[in-house]
């Protein structure tokens, strides 16, 4: 079918964009509750599918912590795992941790309502040294991924843990970065197929939970921003992006399945080439996953997904309308 599409676009007609984005969220995530609800022992234990991953990724607090975003959202037995899994860490191992400490912030200040009042103390715990620690912070301009989850930590954690010094802390940052920003028109992680979409979500989460408005408003229009550039890039016919990247690793030189073709997958469904139902939450034995593991690479489709976007109107029709 999407053979037919590519052919059909490069006789002049335009690849069909059925659906909204928000329907195509829903479909990936509740795929990853089925798979998730399976990883974890009764006690809240990692059940590790692929043990080829390796303990660093397959086994690691982060790993693990990706899979409990949507069993928040779930069913009561799905909130039940969510809770023993994130008693279950080991937060030792995951300070200083961006995505640990963003993925805690996160829970607490949008999913208080799932969380028991164990899991809540613990994730508290964890984050208050944490974030006590990350006040001082800046933005380097060679890396940005990581300045975003550690603003999105402070802020969130700040608003959830009513911490006045960790929202003004993250506030600093975002100023810092929003400077950078406006002065070189686009992000050193230039279009990265990993990392740009993580630093996305940030903005994108930022703008729907911080509530201050002038600090929201401005991360929706870097975000947006953001959204044009990579529909720049975009190559409908092939259902993939082209053009320069940077931060890239093998599997991204290579046309695999990657964090940016999720975000497109987001925006443009199946039209994309390696719809993640089909590749990444099936096995695709021709596909090098990212880091050597299909739950791995769920884990950040997950946690990019987990966030409330704001694609600009024009954007699927600038991605897939041109004709150069």
């Amino acid at each position: 079918m999407r053979l037919l599409a590519r052919r059909a676009f490069l006789a002049g007609g335009l690849p069909a964009v059925a659906g909204i984005a928000s329907s195509y969220r829903s479909r990936l995530l509740a795929a990853h509750r089925a798979a998730a609800a399976d990883r974890f022992n009764e006690q809240g234990g990692w059940i590790d599918p692929e043990p080829s991953e390796g303990p660093l990724y397959g086994n690691s607090t982060r790993t693990q912590l990706w899979q409990v975003w949507p069993l928040l959202s779930g069913d009561a037995r799905q909130r039940q795992i969510a809770n023993r899994v994130i008693q279950a860490q080991d937060y030792t191992k995951a300070r200083p941790d961006p995505f640990v400490a963003y993925a805690a912030a996160d829970f607490l200040n949008r999913f208080g309502e799932s969380l028991d009042r164990a899991s809540q103390q613990t994730l508290a715990a964890y984050l208050k040294p944490t974030l006590e620690a990350s006040t001082k912070r800046g933005v380097p301009a060679q890396n940005i991924n990581h300045p975003l989850m550690w603003m999105g930590a402070l802020l969130f954690g700040g608003q959830a843990l009513d911490r006045r010094e960790y929202r003004q802390a993250g506030a600093r940052m975002f100023g810092e970065f929003a400077r950078l920003i406006s002065t070189v028109g686009c992000p050193s992680e230039f279009n990265s197929p990993t990392y740009t979409p993580i630093s996305m979500s940030c903005l994108a989460q930022i703008t729907e939970s911080v509530r201050d408005p002038a600090l929201s408003t401005a991360a929706r229009a870097i975000e947006q921003r953001f959204w044009l550039t990579q529909a720049a890039f975009w190559h409908a016919p092939t259902g993939l992006p082209a053009g320069p990247f940077s931060r890239a690793y093998a599997s991204d030189s290579t046309g695999q399945a990657s964090n940016l073709l999720l975000l497109w997958y987001l925006v443009l469904g199946d039209s994309v080439l390696l719809n993640p139902l089909e590749h990444v939450y099936q096995a695709d034995p021709h596909l090098d996953y990212h880091q050597g593991g299909r739950v791995f690479l769920q884990g950040q489709y997950v946690a990019i997904a987990q966030a409330d976007y704001h694609p600009p109107e024009i954007l699927a029709r600038l991605a897939t309308g041109r004709r150069l």
